[in-house]
């Protein structure tokens, strides 16, 4: 399976290795069960990506994490003092300045440790509410996210 350089969800890798070796029922009879596996698929996943850092002055993002899966510049703010990251490419703020009707929503729960909330700016493309900027921000007060 693919664990190693794909960061599609491990259940799918799965299912689509047991799907591809379904076709050949004595293989497919022998194909572990996922809860037989899922921690062993997990733990070689998280052995490929890069330890958390305990503190943002030994915050280091790799540069696979700093673009899109198509090779875009993804990290689009990091000051000196990294009290702000954003990630979004281009394309993105181009798509984001046509819409007429932006959704922002701040987050406390989902962020990083080093950080105090998620920050995310979505748009309507058609009837779904995409995301299109992320934020990690040090404070949660809205003056610090319009400066």
């Amino acid at each position: 399976m693919k664990t190693r350089t794909q960061l599609t969800p491990i259940p799918t890798l799965y299912d689509d290795a047991a799907a591809t070796l379904s076709v050949n029922p004595s293989i497919a009879s022998r194909f572990p069960l996922f809860g037989q596996i899922d921690s062993s698929l997990y733990r070689e996943r998280l052995s490929n990506l890069p330890i958390l850092p305990t503190s943002r002055e030994t915050l280091n993002l790799p540069v696979n994490l700093q673009q899109s899966i198509a090779g875009a510049n993804f990290l689009l703010y990091s000051p000196t003092g990294d009290e702000i990251l954003i990630f979004s490419t281009e394309a993105n703020i181009i798509k984001l300045s046509t819409k007429k009707h932006w959704r922002v929503d701040g987050t406390f729960r989902s962020e990083p440790h080093l950080y105090l909330q998620l920050f995310s700016i979505r748009a309507f493309e058609g009837d779904k509410l995409i995301p299109l900027i992320y934020c990690l921000l040090l404070l949660k007060h809205v003056s610090y996210i319009l400066k």
